[in-house]
């Protein structure tokens, strides 16, 4: 593809278009290139220009339609304008920064190469002094005649070529009807006052199908014929003192037979904005239709806008449709019954109606609520939590595999935070994440009464907010803390696998838990992993404090396990899982499973992105007032959760924690 443009989603470029359908005659090539010279025509009459007709600005749709809009779009000055990267398209004035009707016509001419040899032509700035670009022997089965306009085209000298769109049109048309009635006795010049846009009328006839050729249009033709043999090329002569016209007079079709209209429109989505230009139908035969429209059902979801041609909306039903068309065409009289065709139209259903919602049997081994919530509200914090079983356990009645708990000492602030993600492959995980979240808890909180090792570390470090050395330290008796837990709790699971004479690895699960106390001086938390998932402190918009790295596992797409018994033989290493913070005040905290952080922070770098916490926020301020926190919060949480994202489709477990007031412990 000789563009560097993006493809759009759903279309085809020129070349791939080619590959389907590569015109083999006149006819073709002239269906093929009268939309796109149409468009010319419209931009010079507006006083635009393209600048360089390359494959990169020519787009269709499946069906071979092109998308006309894209083209007209591209030749928009500033950042819209065409990409100039398809050298072999471009006039050489184009390098110069300035391009004009010559410039169209020479890129219209590379493209009549490319339809007729298979090729480009070389560069402009390569060829020099060299003027034909195409020689016969490269298109030997085109009409001499066309290979010369596209030369004419090509010339480097832009004086040399066509001037302007409409003069190129009046050109190929004169060809064109010299193929549908040759003269023998005399080759007959059309010239532009001569012609009357015969591109919008002339369709060279498939000779095999006779009854698509109306024999009376020769009839009529042959005087004009007889009239213009005695005109030659450079002769000037008197005008004749005859009151008939000098154009040729075409007598028009009464219909367009239906083989030529295109028997379905693009395909739709349901609940996708749906865009196409109804003349698209038509194809070549678009230019000879006055008025156009198009019966849709009751409630369809479209609508048909008749002053842009456009057929728009959001489909709300799926299925294959047959719509009517009724058209008039140019030439038709006034009182004219319209004529009708018949087009059909599919409606993809929306991919998240195909998801099953079977509900998992609640009378099943550890069986689990599909979803979860709670609300912990406290002097010093609004804290929600929801949990959401995912698209793909969903579809197959499977339970959810995630867990979560929240705690608050109200008589020293400690809030606590935990979150657990069973591992899907694991026929146990379920009971995994809940055992280590309820037993985990139970430890720290029995070990967060007054006068803890945590609390007495704070206390020697005054009111102020510490150094980095004080933080440190903080650091490790905050990881003392969470290891004893994080071991309780791999015990628990250890015994429950036991008893039920299963593997560690059926109850495979992630784990995280974040401490939050409020100070003098501000906040302090400190957060511990394994697994995967997050949790981090958004500060503001420029400024994030994340509190977990996830691990990787040994494979693509596996992570690291609380169940992973070789973790806790090296205490010095499970040390490192603890981060701890000091702020003076912050927006929220999230801890999340990966659920939740694969869709919303895709890699690493993301995941430590003050922007990308941004966009979370904006997220769930779009849905939540997070500056006046209440409770029922819980339920649009557990409701935004079902955000669709394409791939993700996991368990998804989110706990908000939001600040309240002044500081109500010191």
């Amino acid at each position: 593809m000789l563009s560097s443009e993006t493809p759009r989603a759903g279309l085809f470029s020129l070349d791939e278009t080619l590959r389907q359908n590569w015109p083999e005659d006149v006819q073709a090539l002239a269906q093929f290139v009268e939309p796109i010279l149409a468009a010319l025509v419209e931009l010079h009459a507006e006083g635009r220009f393209h600048g360089a007709v390359h494959p990169g600005a020519l787009w269709f749709f499946p069906n071979g339609t092109w998308h006309a809009e894209h083209f007209r779009d591209a030749a928009l000055d500033g950042p819209n304008a065409p990409d100039f990267s398809a050298h072999e398209y471009r006039a050489p004035e184009t390098f110069l920064g300035t391009r004009d009707a010559f410039s169209d016509c020479y890129s219209f001419g590379a493209l009549l190469c490319k339809l007729m040899s298979g090729r480009a032509p070389a560069p402009a700035y390569r060829r020099l002094a060299q003027v034909d670009a195409l020689e016969a022997k490269d298109a030997p089965k085109w009409p001499p005649a066309l290979v010369a306009l596209a030369n004419r085209c090509l010339c480097l000298e832009k004086s040399a070529r066509f001037a302007s769109a409409q003069e190129l049109r009046f050109a190929l048309s004169g060809i064109l009807w010299a193929l549908v009635f040759p003269s023998p006795e005399a080759e007959i010049r059309l010239q532009p006052e001569e012609m009357s846009n015969a591109l919008d009328i002339i369709v060279v006839p498939d000779w095999n199908q006779p009854e698509l050729f109306d024999a009376s249009i020769v009839e009529d033709s042959e005087a004009a014929c007889m009239r213009l043999e005695a005109v030659e090329e450079n002769q000037v002569t008197e005008a004749p003192e005859v009151s008939e016209p000098t154009t040729v007079p075409v007598k028009p079709r009464p219909t367009l037979p239906s083989s030529t209209i295109r028997e379905r429109l693009p395909n739709a989505s349901v609940g996708r904005l749906y865009r196409v230009e109804l003349l698209h139908l038509f194809g070549v035969h678009a230019v000879q239709v006055n008025t156009a429209s198009i019966q849709l059902p009751e409630g369809f979801g479209l609508n048909y806008d008749a002053d842009t041609g456009m057929l728009q909306g959001n489909p709300v039903r799926a299925g294959e449709f047959e719509l009517e068309i009724t058209y008039a065409l140019n030439e038709a009289p006034a009182d004219a019954p319209l004529l009708r065709h018949l087009v059909k139209l599919t409606v993809n259903p929306d991919p998240a109606s195909l998801w099953l919602n079977k509900p998992s049997d609640p009378d099943g081994l550890y069986a689990k609520p599909d979803s979860a919530v709670a609300t912990l509200l406290t002097p010093d914090l609004s804290a929600f939590a929801a949990s959401l079983r995912g698209r793909s356990h969903a579809h197959e009645g499977k339970y959810r595999d995630d867990d979560f708990a929240l705690h608050a000492d109200t008589a020293s602030g400690w809030h606590v935070f935990m979150a657990a993600d069973g591992a899907g492959s694991a026929k146990f995980s379920r009971c995994g994440s809940r055992l280590a979240c309820s037993v985990a808890m139970e430890n720290i909180r029995q070990r967060l009464t007054a006068g803890n090792e945590l609390e007495e570390a704070l206390e020697k470090l005054g009111t102020h907010a510490p150094e980095p050395e004080g933080v440190e330290k903080l650091r490790c008796v905050a990881a003392n803390f969470f290891t004893r837990a994080a071991y309780e709790a791999f015990s628990a699971i250890h015994k429950e696998a036991a008893e039920q004479k299963a593997s560690l690895r059926d109850f495979a699960t992630t784990f995280i838990v974040v401490l939050a106390r409020r100070c003098q001086e501000g906040w302090f938390f400190a957060a511990f992993s394994i697994g995967d998932g997050g949790a981090g402190v958004f500060l503001s918009p420029d400024h994030v404090e994340v509190l977990t790295q996830a691990d990787s596992g040994e494979h693509a797409g596996t992570t690291l396990f609380l169940t992973r018994a070789e973790l806790f033989q090296r205490p010095d290493k499970l040390l490192t899982r603890t981060r701890a913070v000091f702020c003076k005040d912050f927006r929220f905290l999230a801890v999340m499973t990966d659920g939740v952080t694969d869709p919303i922070f895709p890699s690493d770098a993301a995941f430590e992105s003050a922007e990308a916490w941004s966009g979370l926020q904006d997220r769930l301020a779009s849905v939540a007032d997070l500056a006046h926190p209440a409770p029922g919060l819980e339920e649009t949480l557990l409701d935004w959760l079902k955000f669709p994202s394409p791939g993700n489709h996991d368990d998804r477990t989110l706990l908000l924690v939001l600040p309240n007031g002044t500081p109500a412990h010191e």
